[in-house]
This record gives structure tokens, sequence and C-alpha cells, in this order.
């Protein structure tokens, strides 16, 4: 499957089709762009079926309601080119320490890139292996990597003991460029064990080997109404839907 960057077109045509399938009670396109790059750095190989429903704000694929097949191979088709846009970038990090992924952010209304929906669906993605991303952050050398995510997944939390207030923009573009240099520091460390993974057979949850169908055989969808579900934890559409590209480089931001 491609993994050629997505058009401006496509990545509305993205966003309509996450604010429409099954209910609209999906992720965005930063959301999804967060929830990608933590399954790529994490080491546990999470099926397609698992992974999938939760973009589309459902808990299993007999949950996903699409108009039609065809706008169901839509969609995945789009999704699955980003998640390997993601992982083409991520991919260079390892061997071009100039090398980053700059995270998919949208705009607010006020025209501010805030990261908090990127940072939240990030923490989301790596709940699929809660333990490997422990060890990380226990690791005295290389834990602080995903600091910046949690400071941006919290901001404004209603627990005070987990809030983190960020007190002006300038900061907040710090944390974005320590959040973006953190990504790739996660994903290095991670390395040898998704090599280790990518030679065992994926499992279920009673540790069976776990047998994997072709796409098609695995999304098969009837053209049903939309219907509210109740969401797997579902993100709700951002109010804006534009994008900006950061510019705050990761270059410019200390890796030591």
């Amino acid at each position: 499957m491609s993994d050629t960057v997505l058009t401006e077109a496509e990545l509305d045509r993205l966003a309509e089709l996450l604010d429409s399938v099954s209910g609209g009670k999906g992720m965005n396109l930063e959301q999804a762009d967060g929830y990608f790059a933590a399954l790529l750095c994490t080491p546990t190989m999470v099926p397609l079926g698992e992974f999938l429903p939760p973009l589309f704000g459902a808990l299993s694929m007999d949950e996903l309601e699409f108009d039609s097949q065809a706008q169901a191979q839509e969609a995945i088709a789009l999704l699955m080119r980003h998640r390997n846009f993601i992982a083409s970038r991520l991919a260079l990090t390892l061997t071009d320490r100039e090398a980053f992924y700059d995270p998919l952010l949208l705009e607010d209304e006020t025209g501010v890139a805030r990261a908090n929906d990127w940072a939240r669906a990030f923490l989301r993605g790596i709940a699929w292996d809660r333990q490997a991303w422990a060890d990380l952050m226990a690791d005295e050398q290389h834990g602080g990597a995903v600091l910046a995510m949690f400071a941006l997944a919290h901001e404004d939390d209603p627990d005070p003991e987990l809030r983190h207030t960020i007190l002006d923009e300038g900061k907040r573009d710090e944390l974005i460029g320590l959040m973006t240099v953190g990504l790739a520091r996660c994903y290095a460390w991670f390395a040898p064990q998704r090599r280790g993974a990518a030679t065992a057979p994926a499992r279920d949850a009673e540790g069976r080997p776990q047998r994997c169908l072709p796409l098609r055989q695995r999304v098969q969808i009837q053209a049903l109404p939309r219907r509210a579900i109740a969401p797997h934890q579902a993100f709700g559409q951002a109010a804006s839907s534009s994008r900006t590209k950061r510019t705050i480089k990761a270059s410019r931001v200390s890796t030591e």
C-alpha cells in the first residue's frame, strides 16, 4: 500500500469520512495522526480489526456503519495511506538525526494549534501496550520522551493533580517541538522490540496464534442507515477543521 502523503483534497475527504461514519463519534484528523503515531511506536502488533474501530468511535468492527462497501474501502484506504506515510517518516528518524515527523495539527477558532487532541490520542494509542510504555517511562535516560505529550494532554485537566498550565503560546510551541523530538526518541527506543514482534505470530487474548485474514475479508460491512452508537472513549470532532503547519522546527530543540 502506498506511503505517499495525502493531498489537501484527500485530507479533506478523510476528515469528512471520519465525521460521517458511525454517527460522527470518531476522531478528527489530528487525533487520528496522534493515535497512529503511538501505534507505530508500540512494540505490540495490534490487528487492524482492533485498532480501526476506535478511529470511528466504535467498539468493534461489527459496530462500524458505512453507507456502502465502496465508502468503507475508501475510508480505510485513506487512513492506511496516512498511517503508512507516518511510518515512512518515522523510519527515517532511525538513520537520519535531522529527520522528524511533524504532527498534523488543527487550529482552533482563534487560529492556535493547541496540540491537545494529538497528545490525548497519542496517550490513548499507548494504552494498547501499557507495560511496554511503563518500562520506557521508568527509564532514567529516556523516560522524559513522553513528558511533552502528557503536558499537552492534561492542559486544563479538571483534576488539579494532573493539570498542566501552559502560560503562553511560546511555551506551547516549545512543548510541540519537544513532543516531535520525543516521538522520534520513542520510536527509536522500541525499534528492537518491534523487530522481534514482527517475526512472532499475532496471538489472541488466550495466547493462541491469530489468523490474519486479507483486508477485504476482515472488513465485511453492509450498507446500513447510520445511527448513534456508544463510542469507545470516543473523541468528538474539533470545532475547526482547518489545518496548520507548525512553524517551530524540531531541529531547533535540543535532543540532549
